[in-house]
């Protein structure tokens, strides 16, 4: 009796005639004793860094989050390679942005304004020390102040 002229196998698996019944030799991608099973590729977990993975046929595809890309999700993007920062702002790359360190007398997220120290002015001589940027509400004054030596200076 010729068991395989049924075509018992699935999925395109080979089936091989034996001396008590058949096997059936199964496609990559699949296994079981007719090849009815797909072979989860996702079991494994293969996607890094908080990808989702979805099961193909003899395979898997990864949806990485934001930041991340590869076919597992291994490869951090590099946001500074568009160099973002300007007027000589030092660019740290971060997972799924970067941040600008701006050189004295510039500000913004990308170094783009120019601050109260760069514009001739009272206290344009005195812009070679580190000035720190801060957001303050005290009183009066509301809106962003560059504080420079105690002082307040405003910019614009």
């Amino acid at each position: 009796i010729d068991e395989c002229a049924s075509m018992p196998c699935l999925n395109g698996g080979a089936c091989i005639e034996m001396v008590n019944g058949y096997t059936c030799q199964c496609v990559a991608g699949y296994t079981g004793v007719i090849c009815e099973t797909d072979i989860d590729e996702c079991a494994s977990a293969p996607c890094q860094n908080g990808g989702v993975c979805t099961d193909t046929i003899n395979g898997y595809i990864c949806a990485c989050v934001p930041g991340f890309t590869g076919s597992n999700c291994e490869t951090n993007i590099n946001e500074c390679a568009s160099l973002p920062c300007q007027n000589g702002g030092l660019c740290i790359d971060g997972i799924a942005g970067y941040t600008c360190q701006c050189r004295l007398g510039y500000i913004g997220v990308n170094c783009e304004e120019v601050g109260f120290c760069d514009l001739e002015g009272m206290w344009y001589n005195e812009c070679n020390d580190q000035v720190t940027i801060t957001k303050t509400s005290t009183g009066m004054m509301l809106g962003d102040y560059m504080t420079y030596n105690e002082r307040a200076l405003g910019y614009a």
